[in-house]
Protein backbone atom coordinates (compact mmCIF):
# COMPACT_ATOMS: atom_id res chain seq x y z
CA UNK A 1 0.00 0.00 0.00
CA UNK A 2 1.41 3.35 -1.01
CA UNK A 3 1.83 6.05 1.62
CA UNK A 4 0.78 9.63 0.87
CA UNK A 5 1.93 12.85 2.46
CA UNK A 6 -0.09 16.06 2.04
CA UNK A 7 1.84 19.22 2.90
CA UNK A 8 0.11 22.53 3.63
CA UNK A 9 1.53 26.04 4.23
CA UNK A 10 -0.35 26.40 7.52
CA UNK A 11 -2.74 24.32 9.61
CA UNK A 12 -5.89 26.12 8.48
CA UNK A 13 -5.32 24.81 4.95
CA UNK A 14 -5.80 21.25 6.21
CA UNK A 15 -9.43 21.64 7.28
CA UNK A 16 -11.09 21.40 3.86
CA UNK A 17 -8.73 18.59 2.87
CA UNK A 18 -9.67 16.65 5.99
CA UNK A 19 -13.37 17.25 5.35
CA UNK A 20 -13.08 15.87 1.81
CA UNK A 21 -11.11 12.83 2.99
CA UNK A 22 -13.77 12.13 5.62
CA UNK A 23 -16.49 12.45 2.98
CA UNK A 24 -14.72 9.87 0.82
CA UNK A 25 -13.96 7.55 3.73
CA UNK A 26 -10.19 7.94 3.39
CA UNK A 27 -8.34 7.53 6.71
CA UNK A 28 -5.79 10.20 7.57
CA UNK A 29 -3.59 11.34 10.41
CA UNK A 30 -3.22 14.97 11.38
CA UNK A 31 -2.65 16.75 14.69
CA UNK A 32 -6.07 17.89 15.99
CA UNK A 33 -6.75 21.50 15.08
CA UNK A 34 -10.22 21.88 16.54
CA UNK A 35 -11.20 25.22 18.00
CA UNK A 36 -12.34 24.16 21.46
CA UNK A 37 -12.55 27.66 22.95
CA UNK A 38 -16.31 27.40 23.51
CA UNK A 39 -16.13 24.14 25.46
CA UNK A 40 -13.13 25.48 27.36
CA UNK A 41 -15.24 28.39 28.63
CA UNK A 42 -18.02 25.98 29.61
CA UNK A 43 -15.56 23.85 31.59
CA UNK A 44 -14.02 26.87 33.33
CA UNK A 45 -17.48 28.13 34.34
CA UNK A 46 -18.37 24.71 35.74
CA UNK A 47 -15.05 24.45 37.57
CA UNK A 48 -15.59 27.81 39.24
CA UNK A 49 -19.17 26.99 40.26
CA UNK A 50 -17.92 23.78 41.85
CA UNK A 51 -15.01 25.54 43.52
CA UNK A 52 -15.59 29.29 44.14
CA UNK A 53 -11.99 29.67 45.31
CA UNK A 54 -10.69 28.75 41.82
CA UNK A 55 -9.30 32.21 41.11
CA UNK A 56 -8.23 31.78 37.49
CA UNK A 57 -11.47 30.07 36.47
CA UNK A 58 -13.34 33.05 37.95
CA UNK A 59 -11.00 35.47 36.19
CA UNK A 60 -11.91 33.87 32.86
CA UNK A 61 -15.63 34.03 33.67
CA UNK A 62 -15.32 37.74 34.45
CA UNK A 63 -13.39 38.31 31.22
CA UNK A 64 -16.05 36.50 29.18
CA UNK A 65 -18.87 38.45 30.83
CA UNK A 66 -17.16 41.63 29.70
CA UNK A 67 -16.45 40.40 26.17
CA UNK A 68 -20.05 39.18 25.80
CA UNK A 69 -21.44 42.59 26.70
CA UNK A 70 -23.24 41.24 29.78
CA UNK A 71 -21.67 43.95 31.95
CA UNK A 72 -21.10 47.59 31.12
CA UNK A 73 -17.53 47.34 29.86
CA UNK A 74 -16.68 48.54 26.34
CA UNK A 75 -15.22 45.91 24.05
CA UNK A 76 -11.44 45.53 23.76
CA UNK A 77 -12.02 46.61 20.15
CA UNK A 78 -13.49 49.96 21.25
CA UNK A 79 -12.30 52.77 18.98
CA UNK A 80 -13.38 56.07 20.51
CA UNK A 81 -11.15 57.64 23.20
CA UNK A 82 -14.13 57.84 25.58
CA UNK A 83 -14.92 54.14 25.23
CA UNK A 84 -11.27 53.15 25.60
CA UNK A 85 -10.98 55.32 28.71
CA UNK A 86 -14.14 53.78 30.17
CA UNK A 87 -12.78 50.29 29.55
CA UNK A 88 -9.45 51.19 31.17
CA UNK A 89 -11.24 52.39 34.32
CA UNK A 90 -13.38 49.24 34.47
CA UNK A 91 -10.41 46.94 34.00
CA UNK A 92 -8.46 48.81 36.68
CA UNK A 93 -11.37 48.33 39.07
CA UNK A 94 -11.48 44.61 38.39
CA UNK A 95 -7.69 44.29 38.60
CA UNK A 96 -7.84 45.93 42.03
CA UNK A 97 -9.68 42.88 43.33
CA UNK A 98 -6.45 40.91 43.13
CA UNK A 99 -4.80 43.03 45.84
CA UNK A 100 -6.53 41.11 48.61
CA UNK A 101 -5.75 37.79 46.92
CA UNK A 102 -2.06 38.62 46.58
CA UNK A 103 -1.99 39.74 50.23
CA UNK A 104 -3.33 36.32 51.24
CA UNK A 105 -6.66 37.69 52.50
CA UNK A 106 -8.89 35.31 50.59
CA UNK A 107 -9.99 34.30 47.11
CA UNK A 108 -10.92 36.47 44.16
CA UNK A 109 -14.58 35.61 44.76
CA UNK A 110 -14.33 36.70 48.40
CA UNK A 111 -12.64 39.93 47.32
CA UNK A 112 -15.37 40.61 44.73
CA UNK A 113 -18.18 39.80 47.17
CA UNK A 114 -16.75 42.16 49.78
CA UNK A 115 -16.21 45.00 47.29
CA UNK A 116 -19.65 44.52 45.71
CA UNK A 117 -21.41 44.98 49.06
CA UNK A 118 -20.57 48.70 49.01
CA UNK A 119 -20.77 49.19 45.24
CA UNK A 120 -23.83 49.95 43.15
CA UNK A 121 -22.13 49.74 39.76
CA UNK A 122 -19.86 47.35 37.91
CA UNK A 123 -18.79 45.14 40.83
CA UNK A 124 -22.35 44.79 42.10
CA UNK A 125 -23.54 43.71 38.65
CA UNK A 126 -20.66 41.25 38.31
CA UNK A 127 -21.48 39.69 41.65
CA UNK A 128 -25.17 39.37 40.74
CA UNK A 129 -24.46 37.63 37.41
CA UNK A 130 -21.99 35.23 39.01
CA UNK A 131 -24.40 34.38 41.82
CA UNK A 132 -27.03 33.65 39.18
CA UNK A 133 -24.57 31.29 37.52
CA UNK A 134 -23.97 29.43 40.79
CA UNK A 135 -27.70 29.14 41.43
CA UNK A 136 -28.35 27.81 37.92
CA UNK A 137 -25.91 24.94 38.46
CA UNK A 138 -27.89 23.86 41.52
CA UNK A 139 -31.14 23.95 39.55
CA UNK A 140 -30.58 21.85 36.42
CA UNK A 141 -28.23 21.18 33.53
CA UNK A 142 -30.58 23.10 31.26
CA UNK A 143 -30.55 26.19 33.49
CA UNK A 144 -26.77 26.15 33.80
CA UNK A 145 -26.18 25.77 30.06
CA UNK A 146 -28.81 28.41 29.27
CA UNK A 147 -27.22 30.98 31.58
CA UNK A 148 -23.66 30.28 30.42
CA UNK A 149 -24.78 30.58 26.80
CA UNK A 150 -26.69 33.80 27.48
CA UNK A 151 -24.19 35.67 29.66
CA UNK A 152 -20.76 34.28 28.74
CA UNK A 153 -21.62 33.62 25.08
CA UNK A 154 -18.98 30.93 24.48
CA UNK A 155 -20.15 30.44 20.89
CA UNK A 156 -22.09 33.58 19.97
CA UNK A 157 -24.05 31.78 17.25
CA UNK A 158 -25.63 28.34 17.03
CA UNK A 159 -23.50 27.72 13.93
CA UNK A 160 -20.33 28.18 15.99
CA UNK A 161 -21.49 25.66 18.58
CA UNK A 162 -22.39 23.10 15.93
CA UNK A 163 -19.08 23.62 14.14
CA UNK A 164 -17.21 22.85 17.34
CA UNK A 165 -19.37 19.80 18.14
CA UNK A 166 -19.13 18.50 14.58
CA UNK A 167 -15.37 19.00 14.56
CA UNK A 168 -14.92 16.85 17.67
CA UNK A 169 -17.28 14.13 16.41
CA UNK A 170 -15.59 13.91 13.04
CA UNK A 171 -12.12 13.98 14.57
CA UNK A 172 -12.95 11.14 16.96
CA UNK A 173 -14.56 9.06 14.22
CA UNK A 174 -11.52 9.53 12.01
CA UNK A 175 -9.16 8.51 14.81
CA UNK A 176 -11.00 5.19 14.89
CA UNK A 177 -10.26 4.57 11.22
CA UNK A 178 -6.48 4.46 11.53
CA UNK A 179 -6.07 1.20 9.63
CA UNK A 180 -3.35 0.51 7.10
CA UNK A 181 -1.11 3.39 6.17
CA UNK A 182 -3.28 6.51 6.19
CA UNK A 183 -2.72 9.77 4.42
CA UNK A 184 -0.57 12.03 6.56
CA UNK A 185 -1.32 15.74 6.57
CA UNK A 186 1.40 18.05 7.82
CA UNK A 187 2.75 21.57 7.42
CA UNK A 188 5.74 22.07 5.14
CA UNK A 189 7.86 22.85 8.19
CA UNK A 190 6.92 19.55 9.81
CA UNK A 191 7.92 17.36 6.86
CA UNK A 192 11.69 17.54 7.36
CA UNK A 193 13.19 14.10 7.64
CA UNK A 194 10.08 12.32 6.35
CA UNK A 195 9.46 10.49 3.08
CA UNK A 196 6.36 9.15 1.30
CA UNK A 197 5.57 7.36 -1.94
CA UNK A 198 3.29 10.21 -2.99
CA UNK A 199 3.75 13.82 -1.86
CA UNK A 200 1.14 16.52 -2.44
CA UNK A 201 2.02 20.15 -1.76
CA UNK A 202 -0.85 22.66 -1.63
CA UNK A 203 -1.12 26.43 -1.37
CA UNK A 204 1.46 27.27 -4.03
CA UNK A 205 0.21 30.78 -4.72
CA UNK A 206 2.04 34.09 -4.61
CA UNK A 207 1.35 35.79 -1.31
CA UNK A 208 1.23 32.40 0.38
CA UNK A 209 4.46 30.78 -0.79
CA UNK A 210 6.41 32.97 -0.93
CA UNK A 211 4.55 35.07 1.60
CA UNK A 212 3.39 38.56 0.74
CA UNK A 213 5.96 41.28 1.48
CA UNK A 214 8.74 38.72 2.02
CA UNK A 215 12.20 40.21 1.54
CA UNK A 216 14.92 38.55 -0.55
CA UNK A 217 16.30 36.53 2.36
CA UNK A 218 12.83 35.29 3.33
CA UNK A 219 12.01 34.31 -0.26
CA UNK A 220 15.23 32.32 -0.40
CA UNK A 221 14.41 30.56 2.86
CA UNK A 222 10.89 29.71 1.65
CA UNK A 223 12.34 28.38 -1.61
CA UNK A 224 14.55 26.06 0.44
CA UNK A 225 11.52 24.97 2.44
CA UNK A 226 9.66 24.06 -0.75
CA UNK A 227 12.71 22.23 -2.10
CA UNK A 228 12.89 20.12 1.06
CA UNK A 229 9.17 19.38 0.72
CA UNK A 230 9.56 18.36 -2.93
CA UNK A 231 12.40 15.97 -2.10
CA UNK A 232 10.15 14.08 0.35
CA UNK A 233 8.54 12.25 -2.62
CA UNK A 234 9.83 8.78 -3.50
CA UNK A 235 7.78 8.29 -6.68
CA UNK A 236 5.02 10.84 -7.36
CA UNK A 237 4.95 14.58 -6.67
CA UNK A 238 1.89 16.81 -7.08
CA UNK A 239 2.14 20.60 -6.67
CA UNK A 240 -1.16 22.49 -6.37
CA UNK A 241 -2.14 26.13 -6.65
CA UNK A 242 -5.69 27.48 -6.51
CA UNK A 243 -7.46 30.06 -8.64
CA UNK A 244 -9.52 31.21 -5.68
CA UNK A 245 -9.69 30.27 -2.03
CA UNK A 246 -11.55 31.26 1.11
CA UNK A 247 -10.08 34.48 2.55
CA UNK A 248 -10.40 33.01 6.06
CA UNK A 249 -7.72 30.52 5.01
CA UNK A 250 -5.33 32.70 3.04
CA UNK A 251 -5.81 36.01 4.89
CA UNK A 252 -5.16 37.66 1.53
CA UNK A 253 -7.23 40.63 0.24
CA UNK A 254 -7.68 39.03 -3.19
CA UNK A 255 -8.38 35.38 -2.43
CA UNK A 256 -10.78 35.43 -5.38
CA UNK A 257 -7.96 36.11 -7.84
CA UNK A 258 -4.93 34.08 -6.84
CA UNK A 259 -1.77 33.78 -8.93
CA UNK A 260 0.51 30.72 -9.14
CA UNK A 261 3.63 30.86 -7.02
CA UNK A 262 6.73 32.15 -8.78
CA UNK A 263 8.43 28.99 -7.52
CA UNK A 264 6.34 26.93 -9.96
CA UNK A 265 7.56 29.03 -12.88
CA UNK A 266 11.12 28.18 -11.92
CA UNK A 267 10.50 24.51 -12.74
CA UNK A 268 11.32 23.69 -16.36
CA UNK A 269 8.36 22.74 -18.55
CA UNK A 270 10.33 19.60 -19.48
CA UNK A 271 10.20 18.47 -15.88
CA UNK A 272 6.52 18.98 -15.17
CA UNK A 273 3.07 18.13 -16.49
CA UNK A 274 0.40 20.77 -15.96
CA UNK A 275 -3.19 19.73 -15.44
CA UNK A 276 -6.36 21.57 -14.41
CA UNK A 277 -8.49 19.95 -11.73
CA UNK A 278 -12.03 21.41 -11.69
CA UNK A 279 -13.69 21.91 -8.31
CA UNK A 280 -16.40 19.43 -7.27
CA UNK A 281 -19.68 20.06 -9.07
CA UNK A 282 -18.17 22.05 -11.93
CA UNK A 283 -19.58 20.90 -15.25
CA UNK A 284 -17.18 19.71 -17.84
CA UNK A 285 -16.95 22.20 -20.68
CA UNK A 286 -17.61 20.74 -24.16
CA UNK A 287 -14.53 20.49 -26.31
Amino acid sequence: MQQSLVLVPARQYAEKIKAELRRRGVPYSHPPSIDDSGFAILVEAHDWVGSPDANFALRLCIEMLGDAGSIDIPSRRARTPAQRAKRAVAMKTIAGLWSAVIAGKGSLWASLSTAAASDKGLLSELCRLLNDLRSSADASTHDFLALVTKNLRPWGKVENLMKEVRGWIEEMRTQGQQSGRPVRIMTLQGAKGLEADIVIVTGLNDGILPRAKADAAQVEEQARLLYVSITRAKYDLHLFHARKRDASITYLPKSFDLKPSRFLAAISSDDKEQRYHPPPGERKKPR
